[in-house]
């Protein structure tokens, strides 16, 4: 099924169809539909379980994700000791899954969420904040290990999620 996006000439001479097009790509664009249960790896708990299978749209179609376990890639998704780093989970129309970390911070608060690459759609996140003994490393620390819990947290987006299709920038003809 595809969704049909609305493209009128009135709206782009009113400097208007930029904002229409984003809150487009909120609504009926890209989106989870259904939430992924992400959770600790059952067979490797280095791994970000995909519970269950979930729809998400992209691009106005609808796409399913595999339950599946996603590994971390190493050196790339590591986390210094007592630093956090949000791990954002999206898929293509393939069905294909990319783990996009953001840079470590001081505080949770200090976080800049990463970007969802161009033609994906966020389904969900992972907090990591190594405040055991050591860093997380993301080849071979388990999820629960004493490095880690309590501070690994899992969120399941069930809404639009990145924060960049909401920058509207300039409407033309504002000062």
């Amino acid at each position: 099924m595809t969704i049909v996006r609305t493209d009128s000439g009135a709206l782009k001479q009113a400097g208007l169809q930029a904002i229409v097009d984003k809150i487009q790509d909120v609504l009926i664009g890209y989106r989870p539909l259904t939430s992924a249960g992400l959770a600790i790896g059952t067979s490797s708990k280095k791994a970000i379980k995909i519970a269950s299978a979930t729809k998400i749209l992209v691009a106005g179609n609808i796409v399913t994700v595999s339950a599946a376990e996603k590994a971390f890639t190493a050196t790339t998704h590591d986390v210094a000791h007592a630093k956090f780093a949000i791990f954002v989970l999206s898929a293509n129309s393939a069905g294909t899954v990319t783990v996009t970390k953001s840079d470590d911070a001081d505080t949770l608060a200090e976080v800049v969420i990463p970007a969802t690459p161009s033609g994906e759609t966020a389904f969900g996140a992972v907090i990591i904040n190594p405040t055991g003994t050591g860093a997380f490393d993301a080849t071979s620390t388990d999820l629960d290990d004493v490095t880690v819990v309590p501070n690994a947290v899992y969120i399941n987006f069930t809404a639009p999620f990145d924060g960049a299709l909401l920058d509207f920038g300039t409407v033309s003809g504002e000062a």
